[in-house]
């Protein structure tokens, strides 16, 4: 009678374990988080103004997995900062701070994400004016400081500052 059992508990124990050997199948892997070339950025960074709209490109190292467009944009929003500070004056704003737009910001405080279509550059495009009034001009020297959260997209980054150069196009 036991000899019997033995090839049922071999059978049960063989299914269990390739049941939970599907976990590691291509299909259930989530994919790595982007990762932010911090090094590229540590070099300087170089925001383009075109008339009142900004954009600055932040690198990767490792693309950002695939997503919607719209939840990678809120993710950003409720955990990335990018200050930007005057060397002269030390006034700052956020520029991934206060209204999130589809396409091209029109207002002071308004701002977008999008990623590049291999999934290796994120940009920010911002409309040139805080609620504040405070702009950025070429020719002036800048400090920020980017800083992200947690998030299902791209890896934290506590607090990372670099240099800030601004051309107009």
């Amino acid at each position: 009678m036991l000899l019997r059992a033995v090839p049922r508990v071999l059978l049960f124990a063989a299914v269990v374990a390739f049941a939970g050997g599907c976990a590691d199948d291509e299909g259930y892997i989530a994919e790595a988080l982007g990762e932010i070339d911090e090094a590229a950025l540590r070099d300087g960074v170089t925001v383009e103004l075109r008339g009142e709209i900004g954009s600055v490109a932040v690198p990767m190292l490792r693309p950002v997995p695939a997503a919607d467009d719209r939840a990678l944009e809120q993710a950003l929003r409720r955990t990335t900062t990018l200050v930007v500070a005057s060397v002269a004056s030390g006034a700052s704003a956020d520029l991934a701070t206060g209204s999130l737009v589809d396409g091209d910001p029109a207002g002071p405080g308004e701002f977008s994400w999008s990623l590049s279509g291999g999934r290796d550059q994120l940009t920010l495009r911002f409309f040139n004016a805080a609620p504040s009034g405070l702009t950025l001009g070429p020719g002036r020297a800048y400090q920020a400081t980017l800083s992200v959260a947690d998030n299902g997209y791209v890896e934290r980054v506590p607090a990372l500052a670099f240099d800030v150069t601004v051309e107009e196009r």
